[in-house]
């Protein structure tokens, strides 16, 4: 039987959170790639090979930030769909997540479970194109 899938790219340098978040996912029967990222520099290799069509982030990583990530993501793939991850929640860093395209912002303790939510609402206003088809 044919399945379809949507690949998602976890970029997060907490693996306790990235394998929480796997298993969450998978619950709902998301096909998942993880990147338990020490720098940013993996994420940017692996965004740039799976073209992920949407990307689970972290906003404080080592090194670079997830914003920078972020901004380049949008620039370089503007039809990615990025989702800020943070225990960070103030007001200014939501606004700036927003402006640099940011389609949701989850505060990873308190808000982490609307994530299924949101991917379903993100999911429905995806091109078919951004699907791929798995046995």
């Amino acid at each position: 039987m044919l399945k379809t899938s949507l690949h998602i790219l976890l970029v997060d340098d907490n693996i306790r959170f990235l394998n929480r978040l796997t298993a969450l996912l998978e619950e709902l029967h998301y096909s998942v790639t993880t990147v338990s990222a020490r720098s940013l520099d993996e994420a940017f290799t692996r965004i740039k090979e799976k073209k992920p069509a949407i990307v689970l982030l972290d906003i404080h990583m080592p090194g670079k930030g997830g914003m920078e990530l972020l901004a380049y993501i949008k620039e370089q793939h503007p039809d990615t769909i990025v989702i800020m991850l943070t225990n960070e929640t103030g007001g200014i860093i939501r606004e700036r997540c927003r402006e640099l395209g940011a389609a949701a912002f989850l505060d990873k303790t308190n808000e982490i479970m609307r994530l299924p939510v949101i991917l379903e609402e993100i999911i429905a206003g995806l091109p078919e194109k951004s699907f791929r088809n798995t046995l």
